[in-house]
């Protein structure tokens, strides 16, 4: 009766442990990833509102809270599994704490990482830098599908040069990509504004030096193409 009592106890403790466990990390949940929010709209006013859910719901927080939501259902899931089974032998109490507190730890680290990105992301210069690798990229796609509209242009007519087939493709059938980019510069020009308002000097050049390196990108990518008709575009010349 005493060893049946102490199973019975045993089993009570251990199911408790774990539906706190799980209930535990449920709040971590709620309270980490509000402040995370609430800290990321203080900071909003230095991201492009272009790229502000890409920016902000990147892979790695797609990544943390479908796991934390993951280790909470497992904690509280293993806590009515041992309420149901009708003995736990010691081999089996091992495993279950030994897992269960390395799945805490991995939550407590999981929510270091979380405060990581986040403070990486109210970063005026990590903003900046995300913008010029996002315009870059979107630079370097347009030249790509300029390339391939050039071939498809010169294959129908061949007495239109390489050169003239690239402008006729970016003029006629790429001008999205190039108010995309036109955009996404007046976006780094008004943010490296307000940080110069602000003081912000070494932040502010940070802004600029990628308003040099996007503007260089794109003269790269137009190096052959760009002096055929007047832009419709402010910034750029084609």
């Amino acid at each position: 009766t005493t060893l049946f009592r102490s199973e019975i106890n045993t089993k009570i403790i251990l199911s408790n442990y774990l539906i706190t466990a799980g209930a535990m990390v449920g709040g971590i949940i709620a309270v980490v990833f509000t402040l995370s929010i609430f800290l990321l709209q203080n900071a909003a006013e230095f991201y492009s509102s272009q790229y502000f859910e890409v920016y902000i719901n990147d892979w790695r927080d797609k990544t943390i809270f479908p796991m934390v939501v993951i280790i909470a259902i497992l904690l509280l899931g293993g806590g009515i599994y041992v309420s149901g089974i009708k003995d736990v032998s010691t081999n089996l109490l091992f495993l279950i704490i030994f897992y269960s507190m390395g799945l805490i730890g991995f939550v407590f680290a999981l929510i270091d990482w979380q405060f990581h990105i986040v403070k990486q992301k109210i970063n005026p210069i990590r903003a900046i830098a995300f913008l010029e690798k996002k315009i870059i990229k979107l630079s370097s796609h347009m030249e790509n599908d300029g390339e391939k509209l050039a071939r498809i242009i010169c294959g129908d007519d061949k007495s239109i040069s390489k050169e003239m087939a690239l402008a006729i493709a970016y003029n006629k059938f790429l001008q999205a990509y190039i108010i995309n980019i036109d955009k996404s510069l007046e976006n780094i020009i008004e943010i490296s504004m307000k940080l110069a308002e602000k003081h912000e000097i070494e932040t502010s050049k940070r802004g600029f030096i990628a308003i040099q390196n996007i503007l260089l990108k794109y003269l790269d990518v137009r190096k052959t193409s760009s002096f055929i008709q007047p832009s419709n575009v402010d910034l750029f010349v084609r």
